[in-house]
């Protein structure tokens, strides 16, 4: 039996890769963490996999019996491999710029589709990685906005 976790539960990759699992005949899900939408039903932000998990999310932040970690995982991280945790989980740009030019949803639903949960730093990654900040980016669907454009 493979049993696997979730984290950031409420993000895009996670939704794949639970859908990708859904069907695996020896996979498990053993829980969902993340520090949005900690007590929802994993389906409240997942639609598609209602009927397949009925996991409750988790808090990230805590270790199960009310203590905090926060980053104490960064440390075990690096314990185990060559790279650290920010240079490893990394969000999926690409989608928010697609959602941003083709949607009209909300900064926080773009957020959560694209593996972020605090929108201030999604603001600032955006803008590390695209040179401008996703509201600029949207206002203008993305023409001529991105580092390097002429």
């Amino acid at each position: 039996m493979i049993h696997y976790s979730c984290i950031g539960a409420t993000g895009y990759v996670c939704g794949e890769v639970l859908r990708m699992m859904v069907n695996h005949p020896d996979g498990e899900l053993v829980n969902v963490l993340d520090t949005y939408g900690v007590g929802d039903a994993i389906s409240t932000h997942h639609p598609a996999l209602r009927g397949f998990y009925d996991q409750t999310i988790l808090d990230l932040t805590e270790d199960g019996h009310g203590t905090k970690v926060g980053s104490a995982m960064y440390p075990a991280f690096t314990k185990y491999f060559d790279a650290s945790l920010s240079d490893t989980y990394t969000h999926d740009v690409d989608k928010a710029k697609e959602l941003l030019q083709t949607t009209e949803c909300s900064m926080k639903e773009i957020c959560v589709k694209t593996g972020y949960s605090d929108p201030n730093y999604f603001s600032r990654s955006f803008k590390k990685n695209v040179g401008v900040t996703p509201t600029e980016y949207k206002e203008n669907r993305g023409k001529g906005q991105e580092q390097g454009s002429v």
